[in-house]
């Protein structure tokens, strides 16, 4: 029978009856109240039908009950709303998401149109995607929801047109995206503050692709590079710089393109500007990547330290020089903390210290200079860093089995340390002893010169009288060998105050030539009486005469001082033997 089959159980028989439609089976209908030894009569077969007919029609509408149950459940806890919208945009449906959105109830909304919702449902823009939807059957376009409570929110609608039962609906799934709009409309604005602040920074910054191809710069760099941003932007960073310095800038960049290396620490590098002049900067880079990983861009960042450079430069020029003037210094220079310990100490060639400077440096002066010159050093360096002037201190000491005299100078470097400078006056205070003493000569030569004077002129008055007293004595009178020697002695004494006037300054030398053997014989008779009897005076002369020329007065005085210092280191007596020989000259 249709719908229904018998199968053998047993002794008897079970009458079965399939449940379901032509194109498909829901299950089976099995009475086992037939299990008799004969098979089910036509109208029996036909009623069993019929039930199995009937139930099916039951099962499935209870399965398409529950299945709307379902669909109805996931729609009202759908995270969008759906609305669908018949003739004249009227709403028929709105789940449960679209009632909380928007604040109304489900009743409220379906007295309402499309038109009280979208307050710009009216504009060019969406009536384009109406026109767009009813041709193409769906569309999508932004707009805005008007809340119960009068707020506006930004929304994304889905429209589909369907057909049911010959009325074409509109199915549209609303999406709040009021967070997203806000949330893009707060990246824009960061967007555009992280622009402002790139554009302004004082900090000169590039951006770099992966490539290494300038993408942008700030007005810093281009003001540092001489580059508008017109030239800037794509032009490949290793033109902006200097050719030397690419072999060591080249593979940081690579490990940082391929993920090695984050960040490339600060470094000094020389760039080229446009015009091609140098320009010192202070750089480092810092990556940017994506989600994967991949570099989006490298971050410049670059600090002008040329003028930094140039001082450098002239201050390593003018150590350079202090250093050399120091080195050409005689002194002994030190750097002197205020606590006593020494930081730096030179010693000029050929110089003397206490110790070493490199067993100098760090140790106290109490520990290298001598006892009289600690305390003294000590109370100068305080006084100088008190008041900010220089001061001055001198003391005698022994260095190396010598005495020696130093004068030592302090001027403050900074807020505890003293630059000493000290001299040796050894020399100095010798050179002052000599010129002191030459002071003395020459007092005494004055004072010389005016007793010569004085003494001269009263051995012209002795000399005159006794000459003419001679002149009137008869040759073979008794006291006229006296009176010679007296005119003799006198012209000696007036030869004494020739010297004397000539040591004084007071008297030119007179020179002439002269026979040393005659001069010599002249003043034999002079020397023995100057000798005295304890001293035999023997005097050889040259075979052949002597001439030097010389000042007779000057000459004869050589003569007794040496006859005088003879005896003088004679004091016992002994013999004084003077010898003239002719030389080669």
């Amino acid at each position: 029978w249709e719908g229904g089959q018998r199968s053998a159980h047993g002794a008897g028989w079970i009458a079965a009856c399939r449940i379901g439609f032509p194109d498909r089976t829901i299950g089976s209908l099995v009475n086992d109240a037939a299990r008799s030894g004969a098979p089910l009569d036509a109208q029996q077969q036909e009623v069993l039908a019929i039930y199995a007919s009937h139930l099916a029609g039951l099962i499935e509408h209870q399965r398409a009950q529950e299945a709307l149950r379902r669909a109805q459940f996931s729609l009202d806890r759908a995270g969008d709303s759906i609305y669908w919208v018949g003739e004249g945009g009227r709403i028929v449906y709105v789940n449960e998401t679209a009632c909380r959105t928007l604040g109304y109830t489900r009743d409220e909304l379906l007295q309402m149109t499309v038109h009280d919702l979208d307050p710009d449902l009216a504009s060019r823009s969406t009536v384009e995607h109406l026109r767009e939807l009813r041709e193409e059957g769906v569309a999508k376009l932004e707009t805005r929801h008007r809340t119960k409570d009068g707020r506006l929110l930004d929304v994304e609608v889905v429209g589909n047109f369907v057909e049911v039962a010959g009325v074409t609906h509109s199915c549209a799934i609303v999406r709040d995206i009021s967070r997203r709009k806000r949330a893009q409309a707060a990246l824009r604005a960061s967007e555009r503050r992280f622009r402002a602040l790139f554009e302004h920074a004082p900090v000169a910054m590039l951006m770099l692709d992966a490539g290494g191809l300038v993408v942008a710069g700030n007005l810093a760099a281009q003001e540092v590079l001489g580059y508008d941003m017109e030239h800037l932007a794509g032009r490949h960073g290793s033109e902006l710089l200097d050719p030397a310095e690419l072999p060591s800038a080249a593979a940081p960049f690579a490990d940082l393109v391929a993920g090695r290396l984050e960040r490339i620490p600060f470094a000094e590098r020389c760039f080229r500007r446009a015009d091609g002049s140098p320009v010192w900067c202070r750089h480092a880079l810092t990556a940017v990547r994506d989600e994967q990983g991949q570099l989006m861009v490298a971050i410049v960042t670059l600090e002008d330290v040329t003028a930094q450079k140039v001082t450098e430069s002239a201050l390593a020029a003018s150590e350079h020089r202090a250093a050399a003037m120091i080195s050409a210094m005689p002194d002994v220079v030190c750097r002197i903390r205020a606590d006593g310990t020494l930081l730096e100490v030179h010693v000029p060639a050929g110089g003397e210290w206490f110790v070493p400077p490199a067993e100098a440096v760090g140790r106290g002066i109490d520990e290298i200079l001598p006892a009289v010159a600690v305390e003294a050093t000590y109370e100068a360096i305080a006084a100088c860093l008190g008041a900010g002037d220089m001061r001055r201190i001198e003391y005698e000491t022994e260095l190396h089995g010598r005495r020696v005299v130093r004068e030592v100078r302090f001027c403050a470097s900074g807020d505890d340390e003293v630059v000493v400078i000290a001299r040796d006056l050894t020399e100095h205070r010798a050179l002052e002893e000599q010129l002191r003493q030459a002071a003395k000569m020459e007092a005494i030569g004055k004072l010389a010169g005016g007793v010569a004077h004085d003494f001269n002129n009263l051995l012209t008055t002795i000399l005159g009288m006794t000459e003419f007293v001679l002149a009137g004595l008869a040759p073979e009178a008794e006291i006229r060998p006296d009176l010679e020697q007296v005119v003799a002695a006198g012209q000696r004494a007036a030869a004494l105050t020739q010297q004397l006037l000539a040591f004084s300054r007071k008297q030119v030398l007179q020179q002439r030539v002269l026979d040393l053997n005659r001069v010599v014989g002249d003043d034999e008779q002079m020397l023995r009486r100057l000798l005295g009897e304890q001293v035999v005076l023997e005097v050889t002369p040259a075979a052949t005469p002597l001439w030097v020329k010389a000042d007779p007065t000057q000459l004869q005085q050589v003569i007794i001082n040496l006859a005088v210092n003879a005896r003088d280191a004679m004091p016992a007596g002994g013999t004084l033997a003077i010898s003239l020989e002719g030389g080669v000259p």
